[in-house]
This record gives structure tokens, sequence and C-alpha cells, in this order.
């Protein structure tokens, strides 16, 4: 069930925090499961203004939103020093 008040795309940044604390491959589980269940769970639309928010009101660049999201991710998690 999804819960309106959580940010999909910082629900994506914990997931795979969480795995790489744990050990796990979390950019290829994040690009293989977890992208695209959010996708399906939550909508395009919902994601892209989860993005929107995610980046203070910027609008996320044109192209494929799993690859913008995947980069996102990467960049928030490198931002918190995890390789």
């Amino acid at each position: 069930m999804r819960n309106d008040t959580e940010n999909p795309v910082e629900s994506l940044v914990a997931l795979a925090r969480a795995a790489a604390d744990a050990g796990i491959d979390w950019r290829a589980r994040l690009g293989d499961e977890w992208i695209p269940a959010t996708l399906a769970r939550e909508g395009a639309a919902r994601v892209e203004s989860a993005l929107t928010e995610w980046l203070d009101g910027d609008e996320a660049p044109p192209g494929d939103l799993a690859e913008t999201l995947a980069r996102v991710v990467d960049e928030a998690l490198s931002s918190q020093g995890v390789d």
C-alpha cells in the first residue's frame, strides 16, 4: 500500500543506504528491483513530482525516469560517503 506522505525518492535513498551499510550490492538491486517496483507502485507522475521535490523545485531533467532516479540515488549516497 502506498503512503502518500512518503517521498519515493527518499525511500529509495534510505533503502539503498541500508543495503550499502549491510554490504549488499545496492546499485544492482536499485536498477534491477527497487526502481522498477517503485515506478510500478507509485506511477511516473508521482515519481516525477517526488523528484521535483527532492531537487528543491527543479524539474527532473528530461530522459529516462529510471536512469534519472538511479543517478539521483547514487549522488545522494555519494554525498553521504557511500561508494
